[in-house]
């Protein structure tokens, strides 16, 4: 039962990241650095899937997965 939780609220998060992303009007945007903020959307993608491969892969997968730096 937790398998089946934990896999329907990881699918729900992500599918809201996407519907995130696709409200910015084209992929330069995606990067652009908006004043007062020291991260673009797109720098803070990058860690957040970097963390879900490393937990996944790494934490709960063992696979030996190692997060570049």
């Amino acid at each position: 039962m937790l398998l089946q939780d934990l896999r329907k609220l990881y699918l729900r998060e992500i599918s809201t990241l996407e519907r995130e992303l696709d409200l910015y009007p084209d992929e330069a945007s995606i990067w652009s650095e908006p004043p007062g903020l020291p991260n673009s959307a797109g720098t803070l993608f990058l860690h957040l899937t970097g963390s879900l491969q490393h937990f996944f892969g790494a934490v709960l997968g063992k696979t030996g997965y190692v997060r570049a730096l």
